[in-house]
């Protein structure tokens, strides 16, 4: 099957996926749409292209789309998707709010059209979380007492520009650290299956002049009612992104920036479980490559559009549920 390759939204994961396709995927055709003036010249020739009308894809027989606009566009964009018979892959949140009927009527295109739709939690195509989870899943879990995990970054610190006009910190285009580092959320789903927010409490400190929370902590409960920790916060000078799963025997934990799991037991012997030999850039080419396939299924668990739908009701149970 011949690739051709919309792109819609060119900030910085749209570069991020325009740069793997363009050096890791063979395609026809990458079509962009975008205002051209914030594409430089050098970047554009035969094979890669600018357009300026939704319209213009059915013109050049798109049959896949990645969609990483701000995330308040996310579902509008996938139903004209579908609408024309196009596979999707959204980058993640997907959406920037709980909209049940508009969930309702993609997945019904999307059955309807027999389309590939996934969402765009990369994690899950990263070796590391991988690993992870084959060694979680041999650990009897009335074994683990308690889970913790946790994402601190520092958002000025995330791109070149200046990070208050960015849709990070924008609450209307999907903004805050819930949202942004909903990542978190799904590979907690993703190990554990169900989740059910117990407690959760969000803030905005008032440091970085934006109109969004930049901190977030979570209590979740697993099917085994076993105590899920998560701390999100993008205004922290130590930078972390862990996840410690406490069992009664040892801690065994997965260090995303470090690249490696360990164990550590009560006598504080220290073991390396795996040691990754990629980077989550690896993760990122695995996404698309596994997306553009013509199989719908691979040997990766992709976030489906139901997974999805189940991430953004979490976090609308965190928002509810704030104290």
């Amino acid at each position: 099957m011949k690739k051709i390759i919309l792109l819609i939204g060119f900030g910085s994961i749209g570069k991020k996926h325009f740069q793997v396709l363009k050096k890791k995927i063979h395609f026809e055709k990458i079509l962009i749409l975008q205002n051209k003036k914030k594409i430089k010249k050098n970047l554009l020739n035969d094979k890669i292209q600018v357009i300026q009308s939704f319209d213009q894809i059915i013109d050049n027989k798109v049959n896949f789309a990645i969609i990483s606009s701000p995330a308040s566009s996310h579902l509008d964009y996938a139903k004209k998707l579908a609408q024309k018979n196009i596979n999707i892959l959204i980058e993640k949140p997907l959406s920037d709010k709980f909209d049940l009927k508009k969930y309702k009527e993609l997945t019904l295109l999307i059955k309807k059209n027999k389309l590939k739709c996934f969402v765009g939690y990369v994690f899950r195509h990263d070796d590391l979380l991988i690993n992870f989870k084959k060694i979680l899943d041999k650990i009897n879990p009335k074994l683990i007492n308690n889970v913790y995990s946790d994402h601190l970054s520092y958002l000025p610190d995330w791109r070149n520009s200046d990070y208050r006009h960015s849709v990070s910190a924008i609450k209307n285009l999907g903004g805050g650290v819930v949202l942004e580092s909903s990542h978190e959320i799904d590979y907690l789903l993703y190990l554990f299956e169900t989740l059910n927010v117990q407690f959760s409490q969000t803030k905005n400190s008032g440091d970085l002049n934006i109109d969004v929370e930049d901190s977030a902590n979570i209590v979740f409960a697993d099917r085994f009612k076993k105590n899920i920790f998560l701390n999100l916060n993008f205004n922290s000078k130590i930078q972390s992104r862990k996840c410690e799963v406490q069992t009664k025997k040892v801690n065994i934990t997965c260090d995303f920036n470090e690249r490696v799991i360990y164990s550590i037991d009560f006598k504080n012997n220290y073991k390396i479980l795996y040691k990754s030999k990629y980077k989550l850039y690896d993760a990122y080419v695995a996404q698309i490559k596994n997306f553009l396939n013509n199989k719908s299924n691979s040997k990766y668990n992709h976030c489906d559009l139901q997974q999805g739908i189940i991430n953004m009701s979490l976090i609308k149970q965190i928002f509810y549920k704030n104290f």
